[in-house]
This record gives structure tokens, sequence and C-alpha cells, in this order.
């Protein structure tokens, strides 16, 4: 585990669910009606918790850019859209 700034990672099935988790406020930040995402690239970042910076391709070929924070398990908090842009 490092932490500092992002580091790539290989995008598994968690990343996946992680964007299409948060498309409701992906759509409602962007103003877009979106029904799915794939994520093409992936980072993270340890901090207090994990920033995951995601790069996904919606179902109309638009890419888009997600940072999505997930506290420390020991919160019981859930994740949250941090940020959201189109590419």
């Amino acid at each position: 585990m490092l932490c500092g700034g992002f580091h790539g990672k290989e995008v598994t099935q968690k990343q996946h669910d992680l964007a299409n988790h948060h498309i409701q406020d992906v759509n409602n930040l962007l103003g877009k009606s979106f029904t799915s995402l794939t994520v093409t690239q992936y980072q993270s970042q340890i901090v207090a918790g994990t920033n995951h910076l995601l790069v996904a391709e919606a179902n109309d070929g638009t890419k888009v850019s997600l940072k999505v924070y997930e506290p420390l398990p020991h919160t019981n908090q859930p994740t949250q859209l941090s940020e959201a842009k189109l590419l």
C-alpha cells in the first residue's frame, strides 16, 4: 500500500460497479442521462480512505472522468462522488 499520489491499477468489476453505483450523481452533476458506464482507466490514492480516479465511457460513447472517495471501513460511511467531468 502506497501513500501519496495516484497510482495506476488494473480495472476490475469493482471499479465498474463503483462507477455505476454513482451514475445518478454523475447525471445530476453533468446534466446527462447516462444509463451505464464502462471504466477504461483506473488510479487510486491512499489518503484517510481512498480516492478512486476513474475514466469511463458512457453508453452513448461520451468519456467522463470521476473521482470517488471511499472512507475508511471503520467509519461505516458510503462512497461519495467528489468530482465528475466530461473529457
